[in-house]
């Protein structure tokens, strides 16, 4: 049975805490969250207002990586994550159409560029938080494309994006009521669905949470725009039957409709 969906909508420093994971995980009771209802955030309850996603068969999909940036460690496990997406898409959806930009090819204008035209964008890098959350950005080949930009980058086809990278949704300590990180940011541009992380991930654990959740987002060759949510959960769950630590799966987090 599919578990409730219950949408946080937090304000001042409920914004900085993961309440998705709250739970006791001390001692023989082991209770959480997660195992009573599907979690999701929204910046405001009039996104709530949005009507909801269809499915879409005739979807074009990007997906940009890059493995090393300068003067940052090197993420080897980002071109094993897109091959496993690839390999998804092709078994589960192949009416589904991308366009792969990986290390050199994957620079600020080309990706934006191309981002104008997907329906569906999967980005596999370094990100980093700033003090000043308009600075905090999506690391590429060749530079940042910082928060402000992306707010100011209209995107019409835009439905969902999987920022797989670390520190995407991550809120600004001294100003939790301003909702603003790069996850935030690729909502107002017009994304219905961010995946974001709310600090730093394992690189090992992105192509394991990835592949999951686009199978789990794959319904009759179809992507199923309105259960990204439940894909998140599933996928998540999955990575918790491991045995991982919290500090592993908590991050994952899942924010718009």
């Amino acid at each position: 049975k599919t578990p409730p969906h219950l949408k946080w909508c937090c304000s001042d420093i409920l914004g900085l805490l993961p309440i998705h994971a709250a739970g006791i995980y001390g001692g023989r009771l082991k209770e959480s969250v997660p195992e009573f209802v599907i979690s999701s955030y929204t910046p405001s309850l009039s996104s709530l207002l949005a009507p909801p996603q269809s499915a879409g068969r005739d979807a074009i999909m990007l997906l940009a990586c890059l493995k090393d940036a300068p003067g940052l460690p090197p993420l080897p496990n980002v071109s094993v994550e897109v091959q496993l997406i690839k390999d998804t898409l092709a078994y589960n959806a192949s009416d589904i159409s991308s366009i792969c930009l990986e290390d050199n090819e994957a620079t600020c204008n080309v990706v934006l560029e191309s981002m104008t035209k997907a329906h569906i964008v999967h980005l596999a890098c370094h990100g980093t938080s700033m003090d000043n959350p308009l600075e905090s950005a999506i690391i590429l080949h060749d530079g940042r494309i910082k928060v402000d930009q992306l707010m100011r980058t209209p995107f019409p086809n835009a439905k969902l994006v999987f920022l797989s990278a670390c520190q995407t949704a991550q809120m600004n300590p001294s100003e939790p009521d301003e909702y603003i990180h790069i996850a935030a940011a690729m909502l107002f541009a017009g994304f219905k669905s961010v995946i974001g992380t709310m600090w730093s991930i394992n690189d090992s654990d992105a192509p394991l949470i990835a592949k999951s959740f686009y199978q789990h987002l794959m319904k009759d060759g179809k992507i199923n725009f309105a259960d990204v949510s439940l894909a998140l959960h599933n996928a998540v769950r999955e990575l918790r039957a491991t045995g991982v630590s919290p500090l592993q799966w908590v991050p994952f987090i899942h924010i718009g409709l």
